[in-house]
């Protein structure tokens, strides 16, 4: 804890670098990690492992647990888009229209899609992986059709279905919501809800989205949750 944080973001890539099946334990029993950041450089570390040489890559197990939990948090994002949101399920955007809170909710969304892919590149095939992932966020529909056609055949079932409702435009939102309910075993019901749930994250820059959006909405039955917000 007393590291740096930049100089901790590099560790992962100098253990990738060294490539040694020790170098590879110390990454695999590193992939839990609060900070997303730092999450993502594991994994990315751990991608390049599993390139260079398939018996470096981690456990499955314990890749699995980390995709499950990417997946429920990318479907949580997905609530609290959504309550701002209708739209939340399209994949085009007009930027010049949206709020800069909905933005960095957009953003969060799409690094935990790469997490969750990179994730799935350690056990399926890497570069297949990233041609879908690379597809899906093209937002060229063929291209998003071909890449949920690829991962359909490619994944097993049970991880196809838990991405199907999160990018397949065919579901429609109440469906995402439906299934998002199940999956996180929670809903987000209002705005507010969402706003007092984005004020206590661990994401500073979306807790002071939040709050700006609180302060342009005066939405007055968050004052007391707004008082509580420590100050950095």
């Amino acid at each position: 804890d007393h590291i740096p944080y930049a100089l901790r973001r590099k560790i992962p890539g100098l253990l990738a670098l060294i490539a040694t099946p020790q170098a590879a334990g110390v990454l695999g029993n590193s992939l839990i990690q609060s900070d997303p950041g730092l999450r993502y450089d594991v994994v990315k570390g751990l991608n390049k492992l599993r390139l260079r040489d398939t018996g470096l890559a981690p456990p499955r197990a314990e890749v699995e647990d980390m995709f499950q939990a990417e997946v429920m948090g990318y479907y949580r994002s997905f609530q609290i888009l959504a309550a701002f949101d209708q739209k939340a399920g399209l994949t085009h955007r007009s930027w010049e229209t949206e709020s800069v809170l909905i933005r960095a909710l957009r953003e969060r969304m799409e690094h935990e899609l790469e997490r969750i892919f990179r994730l799935l590149g350690l056990f399926y095939p890497p570069r297949d992986i990233h041609n879908a992932h690379a597809g899906l966020i093209s937002g060229r529909t063929q291209l998003q059709a071909n890449s949920l056609e690829v991962l359909e055949n490619l994944l097993r079932p049970e991880h196809y279905r838990l991405l199907a409702y999160g990018l397949d435009p065919e579901f429609s939102l109440q469906e995402r919501l439906s299934f998002a309910q199940h999956l996180c075993r929670t809903s987000v019901e209002s705005k507010a809800e969402a706003l007092r749930i984005l004020l206590s994250s661990e994401d500073r820059w979306l807790s002071a989205c939040a709050l700006h959006e609180i302060g342009l909405a005066r939405v007055a039955e968050l004052t007391d949750d707004v008082r509580q917000v420590p100050h950095h």
